[in-house]
């Protein structure tokens, strides 16, 4: 048989009788603390259900802003096509009025105008020397000097 004989076991005694007696004030202090844990644990799941929604409105918001410019674009693109269109209409237009039988056309018919003929071609024959001449005018007296002068400075300088 083992015997016990190394603890004195009568030593813990009073403690566990002690700790027996104490729980229902330990249980009245877990209470107050449970409830005010209890409270803080439901104003933490508040704010964060108020977070979320917060949240969510402004994901929502987002996405109607979204909505709201892709429609402004798409008005716009097609606004775009449109003047597009007139722009290559009118670009058409413009060239089928200034195409060469319109505008000689309207030179016959309208000014009066007529086709060249030969006979009424004049040939210019002009001198056929690769000369050219300067006339020296006559210059006066101040004019000479100033030339002199900057051909003796050209002289000077090198």
């Amino acid at each position: 048989m083992r015997d016990n004989l190394a603890y004195d076991l009568s030593r813990y005694e009073n403690a566990v009788r002690k700790t027996e007696a104490e729980p229902k004030r330990v249980i009245k202090d877990v209470k107050k603390t449970a409830s005010v844990a209890n409270s803080a644990s439901t104003l933490k799941l508040l704010l964060y259900i108020v977070a979320a929604g917060v949240m969510l409105c402004a994901f929502l918001y987002g996405k109607a802003e979204e909505t709201s410019l892709q429609a402004q674009i798409a008005a716009k693109n097609k606004e775009i096509d449109i003047v597009y269109s007139e722009n290559v209409r009118m670009y058409t237009e413009l060239e089928g009025r200034t195409s060469i039988s319109k505008v000689e056309d309207y030179a016959e018919n309208v000014l009066g105008l007529q086709k060249l003929d030969k006979s009424q071609i004049e040939y210019v024959q002009l001198n056929t020397d690769n000369v050219v001449e300067i006339n020296e005018s006559e210059s006066n007296i101040f004019v000479t000097i100033k030339n002199k002068f900057y051909e003796i400075l050209e002289y000077l300088e090198g």
